[in-house]
């Protein structure tokens, strides 16, 4: 409830910047009970769906033209070929709406989940999906960095295109 365009404005006044994250169906693979489509076609309907969906929750609270929203696709296994590509099939419906109305795609996740997905598609299959403009990813390494290993060789999200969730659970 505290979460309202007149809080928005007042933390923009401030000079903070907000990152809009949506949550929405997970991983057909996940153990999480919204969950996306395995099949490929109904995942990607399902993330512009989900788009258009953030796009009014953005304009709701004053969060314009231009503004990345994340989506948060948590933790799933992305061994099973069907549902690591029905994810970012997903995903690439949620960029394609995005950009549609003139807002930035971001996915927040694992590093070893999505984002792992993410930088073998654009390696491996380039121009199969539509990459989202920035990651942010959650890696408990305690570096306040960007780095990333092995699991992201693509230079994607190289130019000031990333955020790092260095710590997490916290108390």
């Amino acid at each position: 409830p505290e979460l309202t365009a007149s809080w928005v404005r007042t933390q923009y006044k401030r000079g903070w910047h907000l990152l809009p994250a949506y949550v929405g169906p997970q991983a057909s693979c996940s153990g999480y009970p919204d969950k996306m489509s395995a099949d490929l076609t109904t995942a990607e309907q399902q993330g512009r769906a989900q788009a258009d969906a953030a796009v009014a929750a953005a304009q709701g609270l004053g969060i314009g033209k231009g503004s990345t929203l994340y989506y948060d696709l948590e933790d799933y296994d992305i061994a099973p070929d069907d549902c690591r590509r029905a994810a970012l099939s997903f995903l690439s419906g949620w960029t394609d709406a995005l950009h549609a109305k003139h807002y930035r795609s971001g996915v927040y996740s694992n590093i070893a989940a999505a984002i792992t997905s993410l930088d073998y598609a654009d390696r491996r299959d380039e121009g199969a999906y539509t990459m989202p403009d920035d990651i942010w990813f959650a890696w408990a390494n305690g570096r306040a960095d960007t780095r990333t290993d092995d699991r992201v060789q693509s230079d994607e999200w190289d130019d000031h295109e990333r955020i790092h969730q260095y710590r997490t659970d916290l108390t």
